[in-house]
């Protein structure tokens, strides 16, 4: 059983393909239980009209209203409370992952802790976001020691520890956050393959003010898990690995 957040701003175009999309993909992946929880962010297009209709057409779709725009981090803050099944997933809602990509995660969500998605066809992002996302990867893993392929991709969660966790984090590095604290609070992990929808090249997050956004959620993070907080992080995290797919 799985809740699926999903927080929008201005998604008129796309929440109802991405909202389709998971119950498809989770039917797919053996029928798996889901709620979705939708987080309409003080959106002033038709959103909330096409919200309302889905919510209507679905029981276990439900509707968190903010009447201004407050960000991801507290949408989903939001998601994290009202939660009620024991894992936890963030979707984007510009339907930008591919029916695969969310299938395979709902198909492997038992395998350990966490799961974590990388996608493999880079080429459906400009360069430049493909150099930052390697850069702000690799600065995770030299810094913190993780290794994984991709650091903000989406995960799985468990709910329960996830909501014992402080997260402080207000903008674009919240999954990040979240991602890290639960890896080194000890928890084991599995990565999957996923792929881009095909001409999704454009991105909001690459704004300046969001680039700076995520540099001063790093270095508050950085004195929170090495100095403030160590004794909670000072766990090696586990990678999960296919029995097929061992080293000998």
């Amino acid at each position: 059983m799985i809740t699926i957040g999903i927080p929008v701003f201005n998604e008129e175009k796309y929440i109802e393909n991405t909202c389709e999309k998971v119950i498809k993909a989770a039917q797919l992946a053996g029928n798996i239980p889901i709620e979705i929880i939708i987080v309409n962010d003080g959106s002033t297009d038709r959103t909330h009209e096409i919200l309302k209709k889905l919510s209507n057409k679905y029981r276990f779709i439900r509707i968190i209203t903010h009447e201004k725009n407050l960000g991801i981090g507290v949408s989903i803050k939001d998601v994290l409370k009202e939660a009620e099944y024991n894992k936890l997933s963030f979707i984007p809602g510009d339907d930008f992952l591919t029916l695969f990509t969310l299938k395979n995660i709902f198909l492997n969500a038992d395998k350990a802790d966490v799961i974590m998605y990388y996608y493999i066809n880079t080429e459906e992002r400009y360069k430049y976001r493909i150099v930052l996302s390697s850069f702000f990867t690799l600065i995770y893993m030299v810094v913190f020691d993780i290794h994984l392929k991709y650091i903000n991709g989406i995960g799985i969660y468990p709910t329960k520890l996830l909501r014992s966790l402080p997260i402080k984090s207000k903008g674009y590095n919240i999954t990040a956050e979240m991602t890290l604290k639960l890896l080194l609070s000890g928890c084991s992990y599995y990565e999957v393959i996923g792929y881009l929808k095909p001409n999704s090249i454009s991105s909001t997050a690459l704004k300046i003010k969001n680039i700076i956004n995520v540099f001063w959620s790093f270095i508050r993070l950085y004195f929170d898990v090495k100095y403030i907080n160590k004794k909670l992080y000072n766990k090696k995290p586990r990678r999960v690995i296919d029995q097929e797919e061992n080293y000998s």
